[in-house]
């Protein structure tokens, strides 16, 4: 395997990275729009660049993304 130089943004040289960024406001449909986003986002990747994304790396991807969005929640509802 060879090793492939990463640039700062964490795209190979020459490829264009995908991101996206959201803000949430912290009301109670923020889980589902946080989970929805990353399902959109998955999406993206495959229509844009191709690599399949299984239904399985989606739900995945979702219950990671559930997680975060809840445990920011419940640290910004302990420091009041």
């Amino acid at each position: 395997m060879e090793a492939v130089p990463v640039g700062e943004d964490s795209a190979a040289p020459g490829d264009q990275a995908i991101q996206a960024t959201v803000a949430l406001d912290g009301d109670g449909t923020c889980l589902a729009r946080a989970r929805h986003l990353a399902a959109d986002f998955l999406n993206r990747v495959h229509a844009e660049h191709g690599p399949p994304v299984s239904q399985r790396a989606t739900d995945l991807t979702q219950l990671v993304v559930s997680e975060l969005v809840t445990n920011a929640r419940s640290t910004r509802s302990f420091r009041g």
